[in-house]
């Protein structure tokens, strides 16, 4: 069973990188993020981060996305990187953050979907946002060029 929480779940932006081990943590320092908690993600192969809450998520994912295509532009090997974002109730225990959009963004960097996109050309960043996220992006102006929605995992898709 786990921890009990310590304060009240609260709605937060969650990430998760996988494909370059480091990728996150390098770029929530190069991108001046200091107020978002990475941490390897359970199982390992990932890593994972939650923001504050009441953090801008149209600035924030918008210079996240720009700090994890340059490391990726900077870095070496063919791997691409994977990036998920979503939003939900996170819930803050004695050993870490718990909570349903932890799990989506860590099932999708491991899943299936954005490998077999991400076949046609091995290198850059390929970003998934969740539906409700990107719906709620839309509505704050994010723009729609290039992203393509996968109706199978309720994601939308774009390679940097």
């Amino acid at each position: 069973m786990p921890e009990p929480a310590v304060e009240p779940g609260v709605r937060r932006m969650c990430m998760a990188v996988a494909g370059r081990p480091g990728l996150l943590a390098s770029a929530c320092r190069s991108g001046g993020f200091d107020r978002i908690y990475v941490f390897p993600a359970p199982g390992g192969g990932a890593e994972s981060a939650v923001a504050p809450p009441g953090i801008d998520e149209v600035a924030f994912a918008a210079d996240l996305v720009e700090a994890l295509r340059a490391g990726v532009a900077a870095g070496s090997g063919p791997d691409p990187g994977f990036l998920a974002l979503d939003v939900g109730i996170v819930h803050v225990h004695e050993d870490g953050f718990a909570g349903s959009a932890i799990d989506r963004v860590l099932g999708i960097v491991r899943g299936d979907v954005l490998r077999e996109l991400a076949r046609a050309e091995q290198r850059g960043l390929l970003a998934a946002i969740t539906e409700p996220l990107f719906s709620d992006l839309l509505g704050e102006g994010w723009p729609t060029d290039g992203w393509r929605f996968q109706p199978p995992v309720g994601i939308w898709c774009k390679r940097f």
